[in-house]
């Protein structure tokens, strides 16, 4: 009766708006969360909390009712007995993300209920009453890392997949990575600007996104490929050092290292050398690294210049973890007798290998996928040797003992399997560095937690 107060005059339709929204006030505060779920730990005991989240799991334990509670910090167990009965009632109703509100009081568990895995293991709320803010139809799947759907449904039902505890973290990390870059570099006297994003088109490496001018019809803006020409402008301005975590957008077919948008960070600035840039770049990864992953990196970065790069791995951007470095192999094949490999050579092309050390053991299957690997990648053909007690080879007989030895000294083994792609040398060498990630990563031989990183300069 309270809320009348004051409302003496309740008929007129403001008097109506009046007290309802003072209803509302009263029930927001009422429920308002006084903590986050995966807050709550022991130093929380004897304490009331209200929480607010997403139902994970409830299950039936004698008079008990025990409700998982979910929030992005974590989860907590909420507990409801036979004393309450109503609310018992309600929990018992409820199912796998619906979302309520819960007031209670923090208690710990009894040793022997103590729960390591969980963060918030050592305590249960007891549950004082409860409101029910939205109840879910079953959902399409179950929310969990443990279970394991296909892309297609997690992304028709985003909101649901992102609820996930790796998705939570992946968001928790890029927001923890794009602080640390605004701090480094505006601690180092950059300035972050925003640049237009619609822009007149400037040809690049990809094709524009266009977009329809509603005033001058007929006339379209693009979507920037990269901050380029306004980070320009700015250095000419005077603004000295900018950057940028610059949205770019460019109309690419998807592929493992494209996509139609992504985020850069985005760096001018003025009166600087190469070496300048350098410098600040390896200061800032190597902070990131330090504050989000613990991990201490050494600088400066080793450098590598481009045409080492391919010729070494195949790649401008190479996997420095494991060895297994592509070798050219032409001379050791350069009278032979095998007319795939003279006739490349005869036009001037090369003979490059890679050499598996426990690749004598793989078995039929798993060099067809190699195989497959290769023609995916452009190769007309693969040419594999296993050696170890014998020499086994499809074309073994079109190769001579030196040339057999000349491989083993070439890799330094004795007993392995070894890969030759003959082509166009810039072919051979893209080929062998697909196939070399290939086996690198079903083989096992890419140590996790370690980083290796280096510029390659062209």
């Amino acid at each position: 009766m309270f809320l009348l107060n004051g409302f003496q005059n309740i008929s007129t339709r403001k008097g109506w708006r009046k007290l309802t929204d003072s209803i509302e006030f009263v029930v927001r505060e009422q429920w308002k969360r006084t903590s986050m779920c995966g807050d709550v730990d022991s130093s929380f005991e004897g304490e009331k909390v209200v929480l607010n989240g997403w139902v994970k799991k409830n299950r039936k334990l004698g008079n008990l009712i025990f409700v998982d509670l979910w929030d992005r910090s974590g989860l907590v167990q909420i507990v409801f007995d036979a004393e309450l009965p109503r609310l018992k009632e309600m929990a018992g109703s409820l199912r796998a993300e619906d979302v309520i509100a819960c007031a209670g009081e923090v208690r710990l568990r009894p040793p022997e209920m103590i729960n390591r895995e969980m963060k918030t293991g050592e305590v249960e709320v007891y549950c004082h009453d409860m409101v029910i803010y939205n109840k879910s139809k079953v959902p399409p799947f179950n929310v969990s890392d443990r279970v394991r759907v296909s892309e297609d449904l997690r992304l028709k039902y985003r909101y649901l997949d992102l609820r996930r505890d790796s998705m939570q973290e992946n968001l928790k990390l890029r927001h923890m990575l794009t602080m640390g870059i605004r701090n480094y570099l505006s601690d180092r006297g950059l300035l972050e600007i925003e640049t237009p994003m619609l822009v007149k088109r400037t040809p690049e490496g990809a094709r524009d996104y266009l977009v329809p001018s509603r005033t001058h019809p007929g006339k379209f803006y693009a979507l920037p490929q990269s901050p380029q020409l306004y980070k320009q402008i700015l250095m000419v301005a005077g603004v000295d050092g900018y950057f940028q975590l610059a949205r770019c957008l460019r109309d690419e077919d998807l592929r493992k290292d494209r996509q139609p948008e992504h985020t850069q960070i985005d760096i001018e600035r003025s009166f600087v050398s190469e070496e300048d840039i350098m410098e600040l770049t390896e200061g800032l990864i190597c902070r990131l690294f330090s504050d989000l992953l613990g991990v201490e990196l050494e600088r400066p970065f080793p450098r590598i210049d481009y045409d080492t790069s391919m010729r070494r791995y195949g790649s401008d951007k190479p996997d420095l973890r494991f060895s297994l470095e592509i070798s050219d192999c032409s001379d050791i094949f350069a009278s032979t007798g095998f007319r795939v490999f003279s006739s490349v050579l005869e036009e001037g092309g090369a003979i490059g290998g890679i050499a598996v050390e426990s690749g004598y053991e793989f078995s039929r299957s798993r060099i067809r996928k190699l195989e497959k690997t290769a023609r995916d990648e452009g190769a007309g053909g693969l040419v594999w040797i296993k050696m170890a007690e014998r020499i086994e080879s499809p074309v073994s007989k079109f190769f001579s003992d030196e040339e057999i030895a000349g491989l083993k000294d070439k890799f330094g083994i004795d007993k392995g399997l070894v890969l030759l792609v003959a082509d166009r040398e810039e072919k051979v060498r893209s080929i062998l560095g697909a196939l070399r990630l290939n086996v690198a990563e079903s083989e096992g031989m890419i140590p996790e937690n370690r980083f290796e990183l280096a510029w390659v300069n062209r």
